[in-house]
């Protein structure tokens, strides 16, 4: 791979690109649309230096719903193919719900394999530790705001049904990460 092309995959997110999923009962979710992805891999590796192939897609019953699983190949350039799923709940059983649904998976399973290039896909948005030291001074440098100091919001651990864990945010980073309140264990909660 070309200099110019990492150099583009390892710059910084730009944060305004990020959208927020308000999820019912767990944190905010960040997320990046998929035209926003498909613009930065033409930006970044150019039209027709990448392609995407639907290996798959599943309809599966669960719970009285129907789920929509599709297996996605990416290609670029010279690399290696990467596959990935995407998954989506269709919002009824209605031939237009399926294939919204189907169109939604096959989204979530091209971005879900942009991220593998970085930082620029989004990947960073998966992090679920806290940011190093280093990490925030460098934010800090650049004039962006401290970590908040609000109490973080604490919820039941689904891993350890005795234990509470605390939702910290990092304002600095957008990083999130849980802990236990002994602070000992880290934990994802997943």
């Amino acid at each position: 791979m070309e200099q110019d092309v990492i150099d583009k995959l390892e710059a910084d997110l730009d944060r305004s690109r990020v959208k927020v999923k308000k999820i019912q009962g767990r944190p905010d979710a960040d997320y990046l649309e998929t035209y926003d992805v498909i613009n930065r891999a033409n930006a970044i590796f150019g039209y027709g230096g990448w392609g995407t192939t639907i290996i798959n897609i599943d309809m599966v019953p669960v719970d009285g719903k129907t789920v929509c699983i599709a297996t996605v190949q990416l290609d670029v350039g010279r690399c290696l193919p990467r596959q990935d799923v995407g998954v989506v709940v269709s919002a009824g059983d209605s031939p237009q719900a399926l294939e919204t649904a189907a169109k939604g998976a096959v989204s979530d399973g091209i971005k879900r394999n942009f991220r593998h290039f970085g930082k620029q896909f989004g990947n960073d948005l998966y992090a679920k530790e806290k940011p190093t030291a280093k990490d925030v001074a460098a934010y800090k440098a650049q004039g962006h705001p401290k970590e908040s100091e609000e109490k973080p919001r604490a919820k039941p651990c689904p891993l350890h049904p005795n234990e509470e864990l605390l939702l910290h945010r990092n304002e600095a980073t957008g990083a999130e990460w849980y802990s236990h309140k002994d602070g000992d264990v880290w934990c994802r909660g997943e």
